[in-house]
């Protein structure tokens, strides 16, 4: 992985991938990216069918979107160009497979990568803007000043409440991220 902050308001960042992914599974690509929870990514991936394809996914505050309609075959080139442009409050994505840029037909809120859609608000204040963790059966010991900090193979204790609208999972002596909502994938490969 190559990363690079973006420190304008209008810019583009550019790559290109040579890549034969084997299944859905496989993917490389470009993201305008603010956290685990806040991004655009487009990604070069093998299709049901067998076709190389590029494909738009992203998430707003854990929620994750698809774009069935943008995807673009890719199984003519070798070599596939991406771009992000960003252009103030909009990110706007392109593609390149050999016969020159074409952008997708898609502008995107580039405000949800931003400080101020990042944190966590209840009631008017922010609340948080650390990235929810997911138990990996590591058996962790945290506090509010340490990371997380292996002590054995028992999975962690999580313990739920609910502020509001937003239900809150609390790990080891303190520390509380916020659920991830479920995946709004009608099109989800099993």
């Amino acid at each position: 992985m190559v990363a690079r902050r973006v420190g304008a308001e209008r810019c583009s960042l550019e790559t290109a991938v040579e890549f034969d992914p084997r299944d859905h599974r496989h993917l490389a690509g470009i993201t305008a990216y603010y956290n685990t929870l806040n991004w655009y990514y487009l990604y070069l991936t093998r299709a049901d069918d067998g076709r190389a394809v590029l494909e738009l996914l992203s998430s707003d505050s854990g929620r994750r979107t698809v774009y069935p309609e943008l995807t673009v075959d890719a199984s003519t080139a070798g070599r596939v160009g991406l771009r992000a442009a960003y252009d103030g409050p909009v990110v706007r994505f392109a593609y390149d497979l050999g016969d020159g840029w074409r952008e997708l037909p898609v502008e995107l809120d580039a405000t949800i990568l931003s400080d101020e859609h990042a944190a966590l608000i209840i009631d008017g204040e922010p609340a948080a803007w650390a990235s929810p963790a997911r138990s990996s059966g590591c058996g962790c010991r945290t506090s509010a000043t340490t990371a997380c900090t292996p002590t054995s193979t028992t999975p962690p204790t999580w313990n739920t409440e609910t502020s509001g609208a937003v239900t809150w999972a609390r790990h080891g002596t303190g520390l509380l991220f916020p659920e991830l909502p479920p995946v709004d994938d009608p099109h989800r490969r099993s």
